[in-house]
């Protein structure tokens, strides 16, 4: 009878879930279903599954995750945080803000909006949300364009190009907005049971689990299966990045619609990416286990926003998953981002206690890319909290950039999250060494040579004089640039930041590299220089490209000060040069250099 059972279960296009380790399913619920597929069939009389897909889909859930049954839209924040986080527009609230989200040719944006809109009439019942959520969700289906139709369903193209490490011409497509946008229209059917919304998403999802030769996104190899997160027309298994905050959205979005439909293909399809990501596990981590890396191919230093957005994915997969596994990779991030971004208590010398947080560290100082980041201590029983969120504001640059307040003793705990739309707990702190509170920094070392363009400097002056050759017959200059020599003495670890205060008569760009003691170097691209202003030039180790070549510790950095469109001679005065060990120097040096100019990106 069970053998019958199945038969009419895949005719009505399902497939009954088998026993996995992710998804939990015991042998009582695979007998439930069983009964319930034979009860529909008799009722519907073998109808097709697209004449009787609410009915099934109303009364069946792939019971794999912890909290069940539960629509998707109305999950706790730690499930939905990476779908969440508020990295594009803010919610639409009026016709023309709804018309600019539909006019960025962006899926994985107005999926987005239509997903933040479909939580926030689940949790608060607002009908102007719901109506927003299914007129963008109306828009992909009937009227979003670059698109494409197969066999009844859509793809959803880009509509710009996208200038990489190719240039990705339009239209391209990628596996977040081909897994998230069927996840989107799941939700919108568990609310308004609309039943086009369902057909159209258990079709997208499964046009998505195609190779990227026939529109799809998953790459399959030996190693398991990989959401791409870029593909374009004829596009070769070596030029697939291995985006990992991508293939994660696409895997979360994956597990979730293959839980909530129970389909065997997704279920499947979630099974082979599981396995593609842990077997490259290690691939995404740095020689020294210190950082991450944001994609493989080429290995690109993952920035820090993106650090905390893996943070919160590997959660929230072992969260609606129950699979213990993604906590390593959650705990790896959380004791990166501890260790270069870390609370630490400082003593004034009135004996006052501070708490202390820098927004900026590693890997790129001048990117303060850590959201809004919520400070929580705890002493006696008393909880004191700060907010950073001044980063780009006008206040000045150690308001902006630290958070720093007085707390009455040490604290029992400390608790930081980042907030950007949804609260992400990031780590706490339970023991304190209270470390002095000085206004003196660390010389980071001396000038200690200048070549090409550069002269040699008295008292910290350097002269640029251009004095390129040109080759026999060419237009290529020899040279085009000057440089100026500072002395690490091996202290520049992973953490530590190397903050130089430069002042150029001209704008100039600006490149630089390390260099260890067996001459191997690692560069990085830096912002301009801006004439006659004081200014900051903050680097850390691990944002230089190439780090993991070097084969012993730094032992000079080296400013490449670029000078092809430079006709005149100019000096570049070193009015500081500082080492940076913790956010109690951050503090220290922007207030003695409160008026200098800051690059942010």
């Amino acid at each position: 009878m069970l053998d019958g059972v199945s038969s009419v279960w895949c005719f009505l296009g399902l497939q009954l879930p088998e026993r996995s380790a992710s998804f939990n399913v015991s042998h009582n619920t695979c007998k439930m279903l069983q009964s319930l597929a034979l009860i529909i069939a008799i009722w519907c009389g073998g109808a097709a599954f697209e004449q009787n897909i609410e009915v099934l889909h109303s009364e069946i859930k792939f019971l794999g995750d912890n909290l069940k049954p539960q629509n998707i839209a109305s999950r706790p924040d730690a499930h939905l945080a990476p779908f969440l986080m508020h990295w594009e527009k803010p919610l639409a609230r009026s016709d023309d803000e709804l018309r600019a989200v539909m006019d960025t040719k962006n899926p994985l944006q107005i999926f987005s909006q239509a997903f933040r809109l479909l939580v926030r009439y689940q949790r608060t019942k607002d009908e102007s949300a719901l109506v927003r959520a299914t007129m963008l969700i109306d828009y992909m289906l009937d009227g979003y364009k670059p698109s494409e139709v197969s066999s009844g369903v859509k793809r959803w193209l880009y509509g710009f190009d996208y200038k990489s490490y190719v240039d990705i011409r339009s239209p391209w497509w990628s596996g977040m907005p081909d897994f998230f946008g069927p996840l989107v229209l799941y939700a919108a059917w568990e609310i308004t049971k609309n039943p086009r919304y369902l057909y159209a998403s258990v079709g997208s999802a499964k046009l998505a689990l195609l190779g990227p030769e026939q529109g799809g996104v998953i790459w399959r190899s030996s190693k398991g299966c990989w959401i791409s997160s870029y593909v374009w027309n004829n596009i070769s298994d070596q030029q697939e990045f291995f985006v990992l905050n991508g293939h994660l959205w696409g895997l979360q979005a994956l597990y979730l619609l293959a839980s909530a439909t129970g389909e065997k293909a997704l279920r499947d399809g979630y099974e082979c990416a599981r396995r593609g990501f842990f077997n490259r596990e290690l691939d995404f981590y740095n020689n020294e286990k210190s950082w991450t890396w944001y994609q493989l191919n080429p290995k690109v230093i993952n920035p820090t926003h993106y650090n905390l957005l893996e943070l919160a994915q590997f959660r929230a997969l072992r969260l609606i998953t129950g699979d213990r596994a993604y906590r390593r990779s959650e705990n790896a991030r959380r004791v990166a981002f501890e260790r270069g971004y870390p609370l630490v208590v400082s003593r004034g010398r009135d004996g006052q206690l501070w708490v202390n947080f820098s927004m900026i560290g590693p890997p790129h100082p001048y990117w303060t890319d850590t959201y809004a980041v919520n400070v929580n201590c705890f002493t006696n029983g008393v909880r004191i909290s700060r907010t950073g969120d001044k980063q780009y504001s006008s206040h000045s640059l150690d308001q902006r950039l630290v958070v720093r307040f007085p707390i009455p003793k040490r604290p029992s705990q400390c608790q930081l999250a980042v907030e950007n739309g949804v609260d992400v707990y990031v780590y706490k702190k339970d023991k304190f060494l209270v470390v002095e509170d000085s206004k003196q920094l660390t010389e980071g070392g001396q000038l200690s040579g200048v070549g090409l363009d550069a002269r040699s400097a008295r008292k910290n002056r350097v002269v640029i004089a251009r004095r390129a050759k040109v080759l026999s017959g060419s237009t290529d200059s020899l040279n085009d640039e000057a440089r100026i020599t500072f002395s690490v003495e091996g202290k520049l670890g992973s953490d530590a930041m190397l903050a130089i205060v430069l002042r150029s008569e001209k704008r100039v760009p600006l490149g630089m590299f390390l260099e260890d003691r067996h001459g191997v170097r690692s560069s990085r691209y830096y912002p301009a220089l801006e004439p006659n202003l004081d200014n900051i030039v903050i680097v850390n180790r691990l944002g230089f490209d190439g780090n993991d070549a070097l084969v012993s510790a730094p032992e000079s950095l080296t400013l490449r000060v670029y000078t092809a469109n430079v006709t005149d001679d100019f000096s570049i005065d070193v009015v500081g040069y500082y080492l940076l060990s913790g956010p109690v120097d951050v503090n220290a040096f922007f207030l003695k250099h409160a008026g200098a100019h800051f690059i942010q990106q």
